[in-house]
C-alpha cells in the first residue's frame, strides 16, 4: 500500500506546498493502507490549457486540487445564486482565480473540470475499459458522481471549520488548508476510486 508521487516544477510557492502536501499524504497512506497516485503540476499534450496543481486519486476517488497562497479570514459567497458570481476575500483581500477569466475558485476550478472530462472522453478510444469507469455514461448522469474539487490554501484559515458552501455545491466541492485536509479527504466520495488500470492510464494522459 503506497501513494505514487509524480510532479512537474512549477512556482516557487507550488513547488514548496506540494513537497509538504506529498510528505503529510505519504504518512497518511501509509497509516490507513491505501493506495493512490498524486501527480502535480501535470502536462497534458493535447490540452496545453488544462492545467490542474495537483490530480490525487486514491481509495475514496479522484479529487482536483488548486492550490492558493495565503492564510486568514476567508469569506465566500453563501448563496446559491452568489456563489459561482461573486469574489472570495481573504482578510478582506481578493482571492484570485488563475485568470480574469475566472470569477472566483469555484469558477476556477469548475473550468478546470470541464476541460478535465472534455480530455477524458477524447481518450476514450485508447482506453475504453478504464475512462468509462470514470466518466459519466450519459448527459443524465451528474458529473459530480466522478471527480471532487478543492481549493487548498497554504497558510491556516482561521474560520476553516465554519465555511458553509451551499448545496449542492457541498457534494463535490471543498475548501481547505493543509492543516485540515486529511480531514476533508475522508469525506470525498466518488466514482473515481484508484486502481493499477487506472493508474497506468492517468499517466500517460497527465504526464
Amino acid at each position: 500500500m503506497a501513494l505514487e508521487i509524480r510532479y512537474n516544477r512549477a512556482m516557487s510557492f507550488e513547488n514548496e506546498a506540494f513537497r509538504r502536501i506529498s510528505k503529510t499524504l505519504s504518512k497518511y497512506f501509509q497509516e490507513k493502507k491505501y493506495d493512490g497516485l498524486l501527480i502535480g503540476n501535470p502536462i497534458i499534450e493535447d490540452y496545453p490549457k488544462l492545467k490542474p496543481d495537483i490530480i490525487l486519486f486514491f481509495n475514496h476517488g479522484a479529487v482536483i486540487i488548486d492550490l492558493k497562497d495565503g492564510e486568514g479570514n476567508l469569506s465566500i459567497p453563501n448563496t446559491k445564486e452568489d456563489f459561482r458570481k461573486n469574489t472570495w476575500t481573504l482578510d478582506g483581500r481578493i482571492v484570485k482565480a488563475g485568470s480574469d477569466q475566472n470569477i472566483n475558485p469555484f469558477n476556477q476550478l469548475d473550468v478546470i473540470k470541464k476541460k478535465y472530462f472534455r480530455c477524458l472522453k477524447d481518450n476514450y478510444t485508447k482506453y475504453p475499459t478504464v475512462i468509462s469507469e470514470i466518466t459519466p455514461p450519459s448527459n443524465e448522469t451528474p458529473d459530480f458522481f466522478y471527480y471532487t474539487n478543492m481549493v487548498l490554501f497554504s497558510g491556516n484559515i482561521s474560520n476553516i471549520n465554519s465555511i458553509e458552501i451551499p448545496y449542492p455545491f457541498n457534494r463535490y466541492f471543498f475548501v481547505s488548508d493543509e492543516n485540515s485536509l486529511l480531514n476533508k479527504l475522508e469525506d470525498v466520495s466518488n466514482n473515481s476510486k484508484y486502481s493499477k488500470d487506472l493508474g497506468v492510464v492517468i499517466k500517460s494522459i497527465f504526464k
